[in-house]
């Protein structure tokens, strides 16, 4: 059947004429419904306006009112205006109206447009006009948004900041572009670099809480998040460390003298410089007292002109906001050091902290024999002919064994070649060698169970450096067997 036959008959029933004319009936009484029958009442609703400037914001009063277009009677007015906390120059503004609304079949209609939680809306007053989206609708009064915002004091973190910068951080209130206060109580400026510096700092600072989580501005202000903290003519971009009640305000970032004990990896030292190290050494403070004691020197082998060193060192630190400084610097695991005693300075990297000295903790590595698979590879012939099985590697300083060749087998290094024709093959090379070796290595091994040979960490495919018969070469390690294997 032809939905419009030759007679212009809607399904062969109604004329299609008459169809869009009743269509028309019908919208227009359900027009005049919502106009008229629908119930009209004060509804209460808040919005949420962001980045508003500071000019819509100063116009925004309470008791300032909507009139409807037509009627001119008031049909909105404003009982509350709540600016959020902002560093830029414009801020969220929430406002709670009261609208006179009508209530349709379940809807509530403002100005002909259903008033919904997320839905836009236009409100125009005698003196400004904003957009926002709807937060929250009720049929009586809503408590003002002011609730949301709670002070919080932040222990805050800017790295790597120019000295320039570090002369605008000081103690005290710096109102914001947007209004808001923000009160530096505390800050610690740490030595980077002769020109940069890592900053720790505590604030008094206005948040909002949306959604169990706290925001400064746009900003999440949440413990790792980063906040933009405003100073004399820029801002200080900081990641936030802690959040702390109002009543932590006027505790300063705590400062305590603590005694603790370094590992630190020394690195390669020359044998001519390391007669001026010894245990005992000592680095003095400005107020004449020892800061920095070396407890322990442990000199490991690693060419016959230098040694690996490393200093087990008690110093003098000071604990700041929850973290350890020495001299200024930050210290922990990983980070750089120099101890400058009477006689050197001596720089390195800290590999453990601790809070006791003990035998345990003098240096956190035990000697161990292990079983090695180890291949020279690629080398020249005439330095393969220099080794063979039973040659040794002697520690000259402590003439102990540390490697040793329990046999050893020699093949033609492998090379890579392409064909005119495109071809990629492995071709035996004409000249140099690979030698596979079982070898004896004296290493060492720390609590997580890693090696080392000559202080470098070795597993795997890693490559080891020894010396034999007045030869270097370099071998790349292809197992790795516990000691009991040597019995096997």
């Amino acid at each position: 059947m032809e939905i419009v036959d030759e007679k212009g008959k809607f399904l062969g029933i109604v004329n299609a004429v008459d169809l869009l004319i009743i269509a028309i009936v019908v919208m227009i009484g359900l027009f005049t419904y919502y106009t008229v029958f629908g119930t009209e009442d004060w509804t209460y609703i808040q919005i949420r306006a962001e980045d508003q400037p500071t000019l819509v914001i100063e116009n925004l009063a309470v008791g300032d009112a909507e009139h409807g277009n037509i009627s001119g009677r008031k049909i909105g007015e404003i009982v509350a205006v709540d600016v959020m906390p902002s560093v830029s120059s414009s801020s969220d503004v929430i406002v709670t109206m009261k609208l006179l609304a009508k209530q349709v079949f379940g809807d509530i209609i403002y100005k002909e447009s259903k008033l919904k939680i997320n839905s836009q809306i236009e409100i125009e007053t005698e003196n400004v006009m904003f957009q926002g989206k709807v937060i929250a609708i009720s049929d009586s009064e809503i408590e003002g948004y002011q609730s949301s915002i709670e002070r919080k004091i932040l222990f805050l973190e800017a790295d790597n900041i120019s000295y320039k910068l570090t002369g605008q951080v000081r103690d005290g209130k710096i109102k914001t572009l947007g209004g808001a206060i923000v009160e530096i109580t505390d800050y610690e400026l740490v030595p980077v670099t002769q020109t940069r510096y890592n900053i720790i700092l505590k604030a008094d600072v206005p948040l909002e809480k949306r959604g169990g989580k706290y925001y400064f501005g746009s900003e999440l202000a949440n413990i790792g998040s980063q906040v933009f903290i405003p100073l004399d003519s820029t801002f200080l971009k900081a990641e936030v460390l802690e959040i702390q009640n109002s009543e932590e305000k006027n505790r300063a970032i705590e400062r305590n003298t603590v005694e603790l004990v370094l590992l630190i990896d020394a690195g390669n030292i020359s044998t001519e410089y390391l007669e001026n190290i010894s245990e005992g050494d000592t680095e003095m403070g400005f107020d004449g007292q020892v800061i920095a004691e070396l407890v322990g020197v442990r000199k490991e082998y690693n060419s016959e002109y230098s040694r690996r060193v490393y200093l087990t060192v008690k110093v003098r630190a000071e604990q700041k906001a929850g973290y350890l400084f020495y001299k200024g610097s930050l210290i922990k695991s990983g980070s750089s050091i120099t101890i400058s005693t009477t006689n050197t300075a001596i720089s390195g990297t800290i590999e453990s902290i601790n809070s006791i000295f003990s035998a345990e903790n003098a240096y956190p590595r035990t000697d161990i024999s292990k079983k090695v698979i180890a291949v020279a590879e690629n080398i020249y012939p005439w330095i393969e002919d220099k080794f063979a099985e039973g040659d040794k590697e002697i520690d000259p300083e402590t003439e102990e064994v540390i490697a040793e060749i329990l046999s050893e087998t020699v093949e033609n290094a492998e090379i890579i070649v392409t064909t005119e024709e495109g071809n990629i093959l492995k071709k035996s090379h004409p000249r140099n060698k690979d030698v596979k070796m079982n070898l004896i290595l004296r290493m060492e091994e720390d609590k997580q169970g890693r090696l080392y040979f000559k202080g470098n960490w070795v597993k795997v495919n890693s490559r080891i450096l020894l010396e034999m018969n007045g030869v270097n070469f370099w071998a790349r390690i292809h197992e790795i067997n516990g000691i009991n294997d040597l019995n096997g």
